[in-house]
């Protein structure tokens, strides 16, 4: 059984360990100081899934922009996987958005990664073929 709550300070070390083992890192320096950013907001949207002995099993950072919820960084660990795991995290973060009167959700998903394009699809998510994300690093 998982339990989930709220992301903390305490799971960083964790989240980073299980993000890289799921590929979704963009390296520790960075992940830190992302889930660290995301961790001040502390509006209930960072849910960490927990096995009953404490250990990490699942992650998600939801996010509000002002108008739509937002998906990011959605990990289960591999070893979890098809288990339910994955559906039951998205369950309690959509579930926390209606509680917040949040009810647009949006995530992106890469092209290439036709499974987890095909997980989304079975929750009802639908791919929106009007809109082209685009993205920049900004160098200092």
């Amino acid at each position: 059984m998982t339990i989930y709550r709220n992301a903390a300070a305490s799971d960083v070390d964790a989240l980073l360990d299980l993000w890289a083992t799921c590929g979704v890192g963009g390296g520790a320096h960075v992940d830190r100081a992302e889930i660290t950013e995301r961790l001040r907001e502390d509006d209930g949207f960072f849910v960490v899934g927990l096995a009953d002995d404490g250990s990490l099993r699942s992650s998600v950072m939801g996010c509000y922009d002002n108008h739509r919820g937002w998906i990011k960084r959605m990990v289960v660990d591999p070893a979890l996987r098809r288990s339910g795991e994955g559906r039951q995290l998205v369950a309690e973060l959509e579930q926390r958005f209606l509680a917040a009167g949040i009810t647009k959700m949006r995530l992106a998903v890469i092209e290439e990664n036709e499974t987890a394009g095909h997980f989304w699809e079975s929750l009802g998510y639908g791919e929106m073929k009007n809109i082209r994300y685009f993205t920049k690093t900004i160098d200092p």
